[in-house]
């Protein structure tokens, strides 16, 4: 069987976001012991690698292209630039695509909606076309309090159309699995994302440098944004520090914009007085950097206002750490009370009685939690997930 996955971002890429490209990564990975797997990813240039023993198509655009969509960016202020950015990598995906020898199973991403033109266009039956649904935009943007213009609309638009051109849509979560019926009629498949399997070298080099002398510290890994609930901390940690000033908070990841001038660390250290003596912030870090810093960590805390399993929580769950998350958007199908402390979503006093307890708890009672920490049955295993994926490419599942 030979497959094919297509994505706006990889991790041979500089600058991907990190759960995307490594679930593909690891799926791909797992799936190549037995098939035939091949990646196209939109890059800044085009060239064929081989990457862990993966065909990867980097496929950039060309430079008549660029020309087009800046004069297209000009004529409509802008007001596209996203959107129109991924329909053209899109198309570009398309060209390289009809070079290729035919595949048995061709699997998109909604997000970028990097298979449209594929998924429009191939119509031999005995292409399997899936779609998987990273997220549902409008509730993304619902939640970041974003406002619903001609971009995002027209960005909404493509990516369902997408799903509604593929053979069979699935979602990591219930939860995405639930919007979609809701708000666009689509009924989607669900199938997990897998637990990682913790890197077996790492490198403690930044923890040693940055963290190893602060002692006890609570930690939050990945996006830093809006959407991921981290701006609650300014209204939550100025109470929380006055009645505990020995806390530290711990932020590692990519920082996105609070506001058009204004990024989301610049806006907690302007909400929280001593910013620098109880927050360290730390940029995106490689995996096997990243885990020493989990390790030692007293717990994990996830503030998302929306979400779809997210990468970060289960990995958390795999290193046996104390969780505080919401008790919805995709997390309470992880975790129980019994297992990690769950807040109610949207309710600001809860969260901060909840993060205090979590700061507050000791290792007796941390180990109580922690010890139930087993994951819903053997849906999120990797061998679970691969053997339903081949079941789904088969027309069995």
């Amino acid at each position: 069987m030979r497959i094919l996955f297509l994505t706006p971002e990889y991790v041979t890429e500089k600058y991907f976001d990190g759960g995307l490209a490594n679930y593909i990564y690891r799926i791909a990975k797992e799936l190549s012991k037995n098939y035939h797997v091949e990646i196209i990813v939109s890059s800044d240039q085009t060239e064929i690698i081989k990457h862990d023993g993966l065909e990867v198509y980097r496929v950039g655009l060309k430079a008549y292209e660029k020309i087009v969509m800046s004069f297209i960016n000009f004529l409509t202020r802008g007001k596209i630039a996203p959107t129109l950015k991924y329909i053209f990598y899109s198309r570009r995906m398309y060209k390289f695509y009809k070079m290729l020898e035919p595949f048995d199973v061709i699997q998109s991403s909604n997000y970028g909606f990097p298979g449209y033109f594929i998924f429009k266009k191939e119509k031999r039956p005995l292409i399997k076309k899936i779609a998987r649904a990273s997220s549902y935009a409008p509730a993304w943007r619902s939640a970041t309090g974003d406002g619903n213009n001609f971009n995002e609309v027209l960005n909404n638009y493509l990516e369902v159309r997408l799903m509604r051109s593929a053979d069979k849509c699935y979602s990591p979560s219930q939860f995405v699995q639930q919007l979609y019926l809701m708000n666009e009629s689509l009924k989607l498949d669900v199938i997990r994302t897998p637990i990682a399997e913790k890197e077996v070298e790492t490198d403690s080099s930044v923890y040693d440098e940055k963290l190893g002398h602060i002692g006890k510290y609570v930690l939050y890994f990945g996006s830093i944004s809006v959407s991921k609930g981290l701006d609650q901390l300014g209204d939550i940690l100025p109470d929380i520090i006055e009645k505990n000033p020995d806390i530290k908070v711990v932020l590692v990841g990519k920082v996105a914009l609070k506001s058009a001038n204004e990024d989301l660390v610049e806006y907690l250290k302007n909400k929280i007085s001593k910013f620098e003596t109880h927050v360290i912030y730390l940029e995106k870090l490689k995996h096997n950097q990243l885990y020493p810093i989990i390790d030692h960590a007293h717990g994990v805390f996830f503030l998302s206002r929306v979400d779809n399993i997210p990468n970060a929580c289960l990995e958390a769950i795999s290193m046996d750490k104390l969780i505080l998350a919401p008790n919805s958007a995709s997390f309470n199908e992880m975790l129980s009370e019994k297992n990690a402390m769950l807040y109610k979503q949207a309710d600001m006093n809860d969260l901060k009685d909840c993060f205090e307890k979590f700061w507050t708890m000791n290792d007796r009672e941390k180990k109580k939690v922690v010890d139930q920490l087993t994951i819903n049955s053997n849906e999120y295993k990797m061998n679970t997930v691969i053997s339903k994926l081949e079941s789904y490419y088969k027309g069995d599942f």
